[in-house]
């Protein structure tokens, strides 16, 4: 499908009107590291009380403007004081400049002088912290530690309050520094014989213990020759997300303040089924699973430490979509098999946050699967990949070594909760070192609720973009370093790094789709292009494109397009910046999996530092049916007079046209061509005709529809003729002429817009 550089230029176009007199948003501004605050507020001290109170009242009225900066007053600080917030974040130069020019300006002003931020400085005073948990902290140099994911700073920002976690896994135990942080969950483990409680689900979420006898486990070598005993792996990957902090107990966890729904879906030898593992997700994120009481603490993330051979199958790939439509983020771990090319199911699945890991010196651990699909690195503990050399020495060669593992919870017995530990010395909770991707990924989830607690607004595709942009690249000498295809994701996960994007200026952006309506075939993929216009000074960052809506179910795709040639650039789902006043065309694809009435998708543009682009009918959504076998699919393009997807009427009484191109790239069929103005009551008369495609002449008299009969690759010319009866405000994102094609059982099957107006 080619698009005309004119039809670009009417997809620019139509952008620009809505993108006119923006509104300056006002950045939300989470506290940074001291070096890095922005200035939002100052303090200004006058020499008398009464210029204090003059410029209050100047403030109030929305006058008091000082250099170019206006100034919204806070409140009195003292009498001849008062606090002001800027409209938007000055660097520390900036604000140096401004109270330089409002002393100038103002020779009754003493002192200009930033509001500065301060915040807690916060250190873990549980006594594992310190020694163990070299995760959670800082990179740092002198001890090698270049593997650390940046938690302790990112706790003065924030610490997962409000924010649900639901961890799949083997369920949950006691744990005097986990228990406080648990909050519902349920048993989907649906086998009775790996379940080990007796039954299968229900609403008992606690781990009975995944031990296996001898010759009860298929390790993948064959049965287990000895105990294989309980991992407590579900407890481990809890306490990595939401151990209790602060308790001078035990250790911490990466987002303490959230709250851990625990979901069984592994029991015997810590296997379970891929279809559980489906229902565990949906169920997770508040969707409906047969059979099933609701779960009423919804997740905003759900971790996957968990995983199995091969691709991702459509049911969960079903069951993934069903939880991101409904705001979830979903992260995997990668899997644990040592792959440099190929990672396990659910990590494979689209939309899933798919997690290698890293040890302490941030080399991509010798067990850790990664290759195409892999979004990030996190730690997760263990020996190198990258052998010993002149420019890297392995420091955590065996599980003897200092900081091998990651630290968490769990319990002493083999096999269930009251057992004991081999020597029959201890029982009861413990804390533990493992190591594998399983553990990397409950950082990724931790940092995940961090950002969400910090900014409650950010979508699923926000967060992840937050995440992947954010991640700090791989050290020099380590193994994810030299690889240049993306296989290790975008980096090393960061916490505080990606709370801080959230402190970025936001930016205005607009969006519009080309062409508004598609009927694909099951199975089959339909593409539109989509332009997105960041209208703001600064750059819109990690821009990416979502289906906002669980009405659509199969897969999705965006990727960047060179708008002069439409080529395809970089690669599918990259989130991608937008420089000042810049636009990027994108190609979008759909390729359900299910038959879909016609209806019409609301799409997600979302930039890091933007408020969400609105939803605008016939502009930015696409109307999109899904049929079992080919039916007509008319890609439909408007051209108005001025190509700028304006009809300006002169008068109240006057009319205008435009002309509409299509190609019928689908099935043959009868269509029935028509006009009309959606859901707006507009005072406009429509008619529509089939013309010449060469002359432009109509073939007939204008009438209020058109019925023909379009072949498979016809190319048929209209025009729409409008004609007001009053007055038509000129707001383009609501006040539109819509041009439907439908087949013989009223069926769209292709549509387009324009912008109308009265003069």
């Amino acid at each position: 499908m080619q698009r005309s550089a004119p039809l670009r230029h009417l997809a620019l176009n139509l952008l620009t009107l809505v993108l006119a007199a923006p509104a300056v948003a006002i950045a939300k501004q989470p506290v940074q590291p001291a070096a890095a605050d922005p200035v939002t507020r100052v303090v200004v001290t006058y020499r008398d009380g009464a210029a204090a109170v003059e410029a209050a009242a100047v403030a109030r009225a929305g006058a008091l403007k000082m250099g170019v900066e206006p100034l919204a007053w806070v409140r009195n600080l003292d009498e001849g004081t008062q606090v002001f917030r800027l409209q938007r974040p000055l660097s520390q130069a900036d604000f140096g400049a401004l109270a330089a020019q409002m002393r100038a300006q103002n020779s009754r002003i003493l002192t200009v002088e930033r509001d500065i931020v301060v915040r807690t400085l916060l250190i873990p005073n549980d006594p594992d912290f310190a020694p163990r948990q070299w995760h959670f902290k800082e990179p740092t140099t002198p001890d090698g530690n270049r593997g650390g994911a940046n938690f302790a700073p990112a706790w003065d920002i924030s610490r997962g309050a409000g924010v649900v976690v639901a961890v799949v896994d083997n369920g949950s135990i006691v744990h005097p520094d986990l228990t406080a942080n648990l909050i519902g969950g349920y048993d989907f483990v649906s086998d009775a014989a790996i379940a080990r409680d007796g039954d299968g689900r229900d609403a008992n979420a606690a781990d009975e213990g995944n031990w296996g006898e001898i010759g009860e486990c298929n390790t993948g070598s064959g049965a287990n020759t000895a105990l294989r005993p309980s991992s407590w792996h579900g407890a481990h990957v809890a306490g990595t997300v939401a151990a209790v902090t602060g308790n001078g107990l035990g250790l911490a966890g990466g987002a303490y303040e959230s709250k851990v729904v625990p979901v069984r879906a592994l029991g015997r030898c810590g296997i379970g089924f891929l279809s559980d593992i489906a229902d565990a997700i949906r169920w997770s994120a508040g969707g409906t699973v047969p059979g099933v009481p609701a779960n009423p603490n919804p997740a905003r993330v759900v971790n996957l430490s968990l995983g199995g051979v091969g691709s991702c199958p459509a049911y969960m790939q079903r069951a993934v979509d069903d939880a991101r439509a409904r705001g979830a983020v979903v992260v995997a771990a990668t899997g644990n098999d040592g792959s440099p090319s190929t990672i396990g199911t659910p990590a494979n699945c689209a939309g899933v946050m798919a997690v290698t890991a890293h040890n302490f010196q941030g080399d991509n651990a010798d067990y850790a699967n990664a290759g195409a699909g892999t979004s990030i690195s996190a730690p997760g503990g263990g020996a190198c990949t990258e052998p010993d050399g002149p420019s890297f020495t392995c420091l955590t060669p065996s599980a003897t070594a200092a900081n091998f593992a990651v630290w968490s919870l769990g319990l002493w017995g083999q096999r269930g909760p009251t057992s004991t530990n081999a020597s029959g010395t201890s029982s009861g909770p413990n804390i533990s070192g493992r190591t594998g991707t399983s553990m990397a990924a409950p950082h990724v989830s931790a940092a995940a609720a961090l950002l969400i607690a910090a900014d409650g607004s950010l979508s699923e595709s926000r967060v992840r973009a937050a995440l992947a942009a954010s991640a700090r690249s791989f050290p020099a000498g380590t193994y994810c370093a030299s690889q240049t295809d993306g296989r290790c994701g975008t980096g090393m996960l960061d916490a505080a790094a990606a709370l801080s994007l959230l402190s970025l200026p936001r930016q205005p952006t607009a969006a519009a789709l080309l062409p508004l309506s598609r009927s694909a075939t099951v199975g089959s993929t339909a593409t539109v292009f989509a332009t997105l216009i960041n209208g703001g000074s600064g750059t819109a960052r990690s821009c990416a494109i979502a289906v906002d809506t669980p009405a659509f179910v199969g897969d999705f795709w965006f990727q960047t397009t060179n708008p002069a040639t439409n080529a395809l650039t970089g690669t599918r789902n990259a989130p991608v910046d937008i420089a000042p006043g810049a636009a990027q065309s994108f190609v979008l694809g759909f390729t359900p999996t299910g038959t879909l009435s016609p209806t019409d998708l609301p799409l997600r543009f979302d930039c890091l530092n933007a408020s969400a682009v609105p939803t605008r009918t016939g502009l930015n959504t696409l109307l999109l049916s899904a049929s079992s076998s080919p039916v007509p699919d008319v890609i439909a393009l408007s051209a108005t007079t001025g190509n700028d997807g304006i009809v300006s009427l002169p008068g109240t009484t006057g009319s205008g046209a435009f002309a509409v191109a299509t190609s019928n790239v689908g099935a043959a069929g009868t269509i029935t061509v028509s006009a009309d103005t959606g859901s707006a009551s507009l005072p406009v008369d429509l008619l529509v005709c089939q013309t010449n495609s060469g002359t432009g002449a109509c073939l007939a008299t204008p009438q209020s529809s058109v019925t023909l009969s379009v072949g498979a690759g016809a190319t048929p010319t209209f025009a729409v003729f409008a004609t007001a009866r009053g007055a038509i405000a000129f707001a383009p994102d609501v006040n539109r002429v819509f041009v439907r094609f439908r087949d013989s059982g009223t069926q769209v099957r292709g549509a387009t817009s324009v912008a109308i107006r009265t003069q």
